[in-house]
């Protein structure tokens, strides 16, 4: 969806945590994934509305971002996000997936039923 948006937290969430917040429709997804090095931060690499499955599913990934010069610590890298998926003037789904692309390979981490 073309409105998601993601900001990065600065703690990581003990579990995945999705809001349905029904003015203005929106739903909200605050998450841990886990970077690959300190270069590491977290990015909305999809948010997909499926009217047939009324299931909205939201794909959170790492990219290590660097200029030339730059020194990464070499550790595994906790990274909290917050996404923000408004609909506008739709309802919100019925279903909402959370998928996490990380150093731990792509996987579902979270399914919630409103």
């Amino acid at each position: 969806m073309a409105d998601a948006s993601l900001s990065p937290l600065q703690t990581c969430p003990d579990e995945i945590d999705v809001a349905f917040d029904d003015g203005p429709p929106a739903v909200c997804v605050r998450g841990c994934v886990t970077g690959r090095n300190g270069c590491a931060r977290p990015t909305l690499a999809d948010a997909t509305y499926d009217p047939d499955a009324d299931r909205l599913t939201v794909v959170v990934a790492t990219v290590v971002e660097t200029e030339e010069g730059t020194v990464c610590t070499q550790a595994l890298t906790d990274l909290g996000y917050e996404v923000t998926v408004p609909f506008g003037s739709a309802s919100l789904p019925g279903e909402v997936a959370v998928v996490h692309d990380d150093v731990d390979g792509r996987r579902e981490v979270a399914r919630v039923t409103r």
